[in-house]
């Protein structure tokens, strides 16, 4: 069972009943989880570039132990790595939802890729943008 601000009681059975869902989305019952414009083209964007420039090559990267530094280099170039940076400090200046599209699409083409992806928008480079100063910030991001 939902309960909404207008104390409207409404379970899951009633929004996928059929012929309710119209309804209940004229209500604003329905969250929409679809991506919105920006972030399909984005997707779209991204997956021409895996298409090109990843796809081949992505069975020996995935058994591979090494790091794919040639690769990561065209992630960088393509503005993939530090997408959840501010631009300020040098990064893509975009959301946790942008960096996951990247990381969702670039896996359907090359999952080591894709960790590479997560790497370069997660964890260390994130607590620098945060906590750094602005010393540390220009020289390690």
């Amino acid at each position: 069972v939902v309960r909404y601000a207008n104390k409207q009681e409404v379970t899951v059975n009633d929004i996928h009943a059929a012929g309710k869902r119209p309804a209940a989305a004229a209500k604003g019952l329905i969250m929409d989880f679809g991506f919105t414009e920006q972030q399909q083209m984005f997707r779209d964007s991204v997956l021409a570039f895996a298409r090109k420039e990843l796809a081949d090559g992505a069975l020996e990267r995935a058994h591979s132990a090494q790091f794919p530094h040639a690769v990561a280099k065209k992630m960088s170039d393509a503005g993939l790595l530090g997408i959840t940076i501010p631009e300020a400090d040098g990064g893509g200046g975009g959301t946790l939802m942008d960096a996951v599209i990247a990381i969702e699409t670039i896996a359907t083409v090359c999952p080591r890729s894709a960790d590479v992806i997560q790497e370069g928008n997660f964890g260390a480079i994130r607590v620098l943008a945060h906590f750094a100063n602005a010393d540390q910030k220009k020289r390690y991001l």
